[in-house]
């Protein structure tokens, strides 16, 4: 479930920076930081980009959608529960089904009291958030065409639904507003939202116009 609207390089970067800003690293690069096994951090369908950089410095797993060691944030499986010190999402959340309060609340689940997820998303600054099936109830994906659903029980035929590079849950539900998106987090459970501190030394130069890193603490 990635999203490659940046480089990954770049992304991988910038992940990796919000997860040293979790921790309380300030101006350091992931080679200057220590290593410390009794870190514990799990990663929600992470780039290989990023996978790579922090299993070699803290105790690291990263999960997938599709296959072992499995992580459906809209049912965690109990052996998840607080387990992480910090969880990366990247690009993720855009890509869940309604009602998006389920994979907010699951995400939370999983980080340790004290700890953080960091999370990338395209966003709008609009007022409310683009639902591209607004009012979902089911749907299903056939020959690129997406068929659903709404609550009222009204059949609709997608023909250009959005897809993003990955394996996994690729179609995309939606656009968040970032406004909506961070109190959507706040009441999932987590106490604190901050934006990621870009640091060009580190190699990570702002983003663009409609992506963001927030670092949520719980």
């Amino acid at each position: 479930m990635q999203c490659h609207r940046c480089g990954a390089t770049w992304r991988a970067r910038a992940m990796v920076l919000g997860v040293l800003q979790s921790l309380g690293y300030s101006h350091i690069s992931l080679n200057s930081a220590r290593e410390d096994w009794s870190i514990r951090g799990l990663g929600t369908s992470d780039d290989i980009k990023i996978a790579k950089q922090l299993v070699n410095k803290f105790d690291y797993v990263n999960t997938y959608y599709h296959k072992g060691p499995k992580l459906d944030l809209t049912d965690v499986d109990p052996q998840w529960h607080k387990c992480a010190q910090f969880v990366i999402c990247s690009d993720v959340l855009e890509h869940v089904p309604p009602p998006t309060h389920v994979a907010l609340e699951g995400l939370c689940s999983v980080v340790t009291p004290g700890g953080a997820a960091i999370i990338s998303v395209p966003y709008t600054t609009a007022d409310t958030s683009i639902e591209f099936y607004p009012n979902l109830d089911r749907y299903e994906v056939v020959d690129n065409q997406v068929i659903w659903h709404d609550t009222t029980g009204q059949r609709h035929v997608d023909d250009k639904p959005e897809f993003h590079g990955g394996a996994g849950q690729t179609l995309a539900f939606r656009v968040w507003s970032i406004a909506k998106f961070e109190e959507a987090l706040l009441s999932a459970g987590f106490s604190q939202i901050e934006k990621l501190k870009f640091d060009k030394s580190c190699g990570v130069p702002p983003l663009g116009s409609g992506d963001t890193i927030l670092i949520a603490r719980k």
